[in-house]
């Protein structure tokens, strides 16, 4: 409808047509945009809290990289590695290849991690359980997507970089996702 109906006003207004087909349809209502739920600073910093030993790299993944819940599932260590997350079409929710570049606060949480071999999971054993265990406990049940879209609404304020942050989400790139939910979701000074 967006890209014919301004056709087919085109050529009413240039008398290649009498009237438009869409001149008949009712306007398409957009529903109302609600904010984007993300966690405070104070929130993400409760999550690292309360997290077991074994889960703070999946959720300092989470949080500071933006790797979506079911791509942290199938990471393992050797996809970190030169100073960005290397996610192959295996892992990708889009089969695409990304690299997300690992910025100094999310480098810190992995080196505090420990070793690991290049095979290792991510993710502990039953890290389902854990996860909503450990969201109960900091009282941060019930959020879909809350880490993804924290990272990339405090991303985006604080860089105003929309490419490199399209490139890590894996999202196309100009694609209108980043402007409509993220661009005034937080201030720098929340971000930094």
């Amino acid at each position: 409808v967006r890209t014919l109906r301004p056709a087919f006003s085109y050529a009413v207004r240039e008398g290649m047509l009498p009237d438009s087909p869409f001149s008949k349809l009712e306007p398409i209502r957009t529903p109302a945009r609600t904010r984007i739920d993300i966690f405070s600073p104070d929130e993400a910093r409760t999550l690292m809290e309360t997290a077991p030993p074994d889960c703070k790299a999946a959720y300092a993944l989470l949080l500071f990289a933006g790797v979506r819940p079911v791509e942290l599932t199938r990471l393992t260590w050797g996809a970190v590695r030169d100073g960005f997350i290397h996610l192959t079409p295996d892992v990708t929710k889009t089969a695409q290849v990304r690299n997300i570049e690992i910025e100094p606060n999310l480098a810190a949480w992995l080196l505090a991690s420990g070793k690991h071999s290049p095979g290792d999971k991510i993710c502990p054993a039953n890290w389902k359980r854990k996860n909503q265990a450990t969201r109960r406990a900091a009282g941060l049940a019930d959020r879909q997507d809350v880490a993804r879209h924290s990272y990339a609404t405090y991303h985006l304020a604080k860089y105003r970089d929309r490419a490199a942050l399209e490139a890590n989400l894996g999202h196309t790139t100009g694609s209108a996702m980043l402007f409509r939910h993220y661009r005034a979701a937080a201030t720098p000074a929340q971000a930094e």
